[in-house]
C-alpha cells in the first residue's frame, strides 16, 4: 500500500516536473527532499550550507564523482571540469564539478539563472575521500595482515 502511494505521488510530481524531480536532484547529493517543493525552495535547500552532502567528498576520484550524477539530464566533460545539468521548467540547474591535476574533486558549484554570484554557489564538501589515500596493493596487504591476525587469535 505504501509503495502504491509513493508511486502515485511520483506520478503527480511528474506533472509539475516532467523532466527531473527535486527528489532526484537532491538525492544525487545525498539530501532527502520532497518532490512537492517549489523550485525556489529546492534552490534554497541545495544552496544551504547546513545541509550535509553525503554522496560527494573532497578528493574523490573523478570517475566516482561523475558516476553520482548518472541520472542527470545532460553531462558535459572538460579537461578539469564536468558540467552536470538537470532541466526544470524554471531553467537548468547546473553543477560544476572542479577537479585538480590528479583528477580528484576539489570543489562543486551550483548554477542557475537566479544565482547571481559569478562562479555559482559553492557547495561545501566537508569530508575527505579516504578510498584514494591507499594504493590497491597496500589495501590488499592490510587485509592480508588482518586475516593473519584473526588466524593467530
Amino acid at each position: 500500500m505504501v509503495k502504491a502511494i509513493y508511486r502515485l505521488s511520483r506520478l503527480i510530481a511528474r506533472i509539475w516536473y516532467p523532466v527531473a524531480l527535486p527528489e532526484e536532484v537532491a538525492g544525487t547529493l545525498g539530501i532527502q527532499v520532497s518532490n512537492f517543493l517549489s523550485f525556489s525552495e529546492l534552490l534554497n535547500v541545495l544552496s544551504n550550507p547546513a545541509f550535509y552532502v553525503t554522496s560527494l567528498s573532497k578528493y574523490m576520484p573523478r570517475q566516482v564523482a561523475e558516476a553520482v550524477f548518472q541520472n542527470a539530464t545532460c553531462v558535459e566533460f572538460f579537461r578539469d571540469k564536468t558540467l552536470v545539468s538537470f532541466y526544470f521548467n524554471e531553467g537548468w540547474i547546473e553543477f560544476v564539478l572542479c577537479f585538480d591535476s590528479n583528477n580528484c574533486l576539489r570543489r562543486i558549484y551550483l548554477n542557475h539563472k537566479q544565482v547571481e554570484s559569478d562562479p555559482g554557489i559553492e557547495i561545501v564538501l566537508r569530508c575527505s575521500y579516504i578510498g584514494n589515500r591507499f594504493e590497491p596493493l597496500m589495501v590488499e596487504n592490510m587485509m592480508t595482515g588482518v586475516s593473519k591476525l584473526q588466524k593467530a587469535s
